[in-house]
C-alpha cells in the first residue's frame, strides 16, 4: 500500500447559469435541499447546501483537508469556515456510525481560493473549470513542500452517491492507495446509456489482455469514436470528474495548458481538458469502475436539482438506468 491520499480540491466556483434565478441570490454551492435525518428545530430546517454532499462524501474516503475553489462572494468560506467537525457533518446526513471513530480524523481543515469573473494570465483570459491549477498555485506549492505526491480533485455540483452511506469516492481513493505504483493516477468512471454521450464527457477505457487503461476523455461535442484502438476494445462511461493526480507530473501538464487556447466551441478551459494534457505528458490514470449500486446524482441543472432533492430525501428510486432523464 503507498500513502494515504488526504488532500483534496473541491471545485465549487460555477456561476449557476443553468439555475437562475436561483443563483441570483444564492451561490450554486449554497442552494439547499431537503434531507429527512436533520433535526427540524435545528438551525438549519430549510435543508443541507449541496456542497455539503461532496464534504461529507471526502470525509468518508479519509480525506483530512479541503482547498476550496469559490465565486467571489465568498459565501462558502462565511458559512463553513476553516474547520468542521466530521462527526457533525456526517450525523447531518444520517452517515455517520461509530465504527468511523476510528477511521477518519474528527476535524477537516479547510482553505479557500476565489475565482474570479475575470481572470487574466500573462495577458490572456482564462476562465473555466480547467483553471483551478493556475489558481492553487501557492497552495499546490506547499502540498508539494510538505511531499504530499497525489491529491483528490472532485467537483461539488454533482454527487456520486450510495444510499447505503459507502461513497464511491471511498472505493477511488483506496484504489489509488492500494496500486503498486504510488505515483498513478486514478479516476472514477460511471457507467451510463450510450445515448448520454450526446450531453456528457464520456471517459474512454482501452480493454486488453493486460487489464483496463483509461486512454482519455471524448467530450459530447466531439465526434464519436472509433471501436477499437490499438487493438483493444473501447468502453465508454460516464466521467463524474472525480479523478487523483499525481502532483509533479500535473505541473508539467498544466504548464503547457496553458500556451493552448481553450477549444472554439467552449470559450472556456473544462477541467477535462486538464486530463488530456496531464496524459499527453505521459501522466497515468487507473479507470475506476464504480460498484452496481452507485448512481450519479447532479445538482447543475433544475431537472437534476430536483431529481436530487427527492432521491436524497428517499421519495424516489433509484432508475434502471443511469440517466435520470431517460427515465422521467
Amino acid at each position: 500500500m503507498s500513502e494515504l491520499i488526504t488532500n483534496a480540491v473541491l471545485i465549487a466556483a460555477g456561476q449557476g447559469s443553468r439555475l437562475q434565478p436561483l443563483t441570483d441570490i444564492v451561490d450554486k454551492a449554497m442552494i439547499r435541499i431537503g434531507y429527512p435525518h436533520e433535526d427540524p428545530l435545528s438551525e438549519r430546517p430549510n435543508g443541507i447546501p449541496i456542497i455539503e454532499f461532496s464534504f461529507a462524501s471526502l470525509v468518508r474516503a479519509g480525506i483530512q483537508h479541503i482547498a476550496v475553489v469559490q465565486n467571489p462572494n465568498r459565501d462558502v468560506e462565511r458559512y463553513y469556515g476553516s474547520s468542521m467537525d466530521t462527526r457533525i457533518l456526517l450525523e447531518r446526513q444520517g452517515r455517520w456510525h461509530d465504527s468511523l471513530k476510528d477511521s477518519i480524523a474528527p476535524f477537516v481543515s479547510v482553505s479557500y481560493t476565489v475565482q474570479p469573473k475575470e481572470y487574466y494570465h500573462d495577458g490572456r483570459k482564462m476562465y473555466g473549470t480547467g483553471i483551478w491549477p493556475q489558481l492553487l498555485q501557492a497552495e499546490l506549492s506547499q502540498w508539494k513542500s510538505q511531499d504530499v505526491r497525489r491529491f483528490l480533485v472532485s467537483e461539488a455540483d454533482s454527487l456520486p452517491y450510495n444510499p447505503s452511506g459507502d461513497s464511491p469516492i471511498t472505493k477511488l481513493v483506496r484504489t489509488a492507495e492500494h496500486h503498486d505504483d504510488p505515483d498513478m493516477g486514478a479516476i472514477l468512471l460511471m457507467p451510463f446509456p450510450n445515448d448520454g454521450a450526446a450531453r456528457y464527457g464520456m471517459g474512454q477505457v482501452e480493454i486488453t489482455g493486460s487489464g483496463s487503461h483509461f486512454r482519455g476523455i471524448r467530450e459530447s461535442y466531439d465526434h464519436p469514436s472509433a471501436e477499437t484502438i490499438h487493438g483493444g476494445q473501447i468502453e465508454e462511461y460516464k466521467n463524474p470528474t472525480r479523478i487523483i493526480f499525481n502532483l509533479g507530473m500535473l505541473s508539467m501538464a498544466y504548464r503547457n495548458l496553458e500556451i493552448i487556447p481553450p477549444p472554439a466551441n467552449k470559450g472556456e478551459y473544462q477541467i477535462t481538458d486538464v486530463y488530456r494534457m496531464y496524459l499527453a505528458e505521459g501522466g497515468q490514470i487507473l479507470p475506476v469502475i464504480s460498484d452496481p449500486g452507485d448512481e450519479f446524482v447532479n445538482f447543475g441543472d433544475p431537472e437534476g436539482l430536483r431529481y436530487a432533492d427527492q432521491r436524497l430525501r428517499g421519495l424516489r428510486q433509484k432508475p434502471p438506468i443511469w440517466d435520470y432523464r431517460l427515465a422521467a
